[in-house]
């Protein structure tokens, strides 16, 4: 422990899930972003093609959002800042809350294990 930290300083586990939340969170919120710009900016040459297909398949559920709720029938990805931030903020959310809902089967099939055994 550091001279600075009193012993009531450590971290818990409820301090260090909050902390990996907002990780993920931030995490997922760059990815995002990142991948709306690179798209936005016509793939630019010196991005790797693997990442490319990474960001932009991490990106879909996002562009399909924007294009159910403000998008238009021959439209495939936004055209204003709008539409960018309609398509990164439904991107965030479906990531967050697919991740949560991992997050919960797997908490329940651990304590399914833990009953069994």
């Amino acid at each position: 422990m550091s001279a600075d930290r009193s012993p009531g300083d450590v971290q818990t586990g409820p301090n260090r899930v909050n902390r990996l939340r907002w990780s993920i969170g931030l995490f997922v919120g760059i990815a995002s972003a990142a991948g709306i710009i690179i798209r936005a900016a016509g793939y630019p040459p010196a991005v790797p093609e693997v990442i490319r297909q990474v960001l932009t398949a991490f990106i879909e559920p996002g562009l399909a959002i924007w294009w159910l709720t403000a998008g238009g029938v021959f439209q495939a990805f936004p055209s204003d800042a709008t539409g960018y931030v309609i398509a990164a903020i439904g991107n965030i959310g479906f990531w967050c809350i697919g991740l949560g809902l991992v997050a919960v089967v797997v908490r329940r099939l651990r304590r399914r294990a833990d009953v069994v055994s």
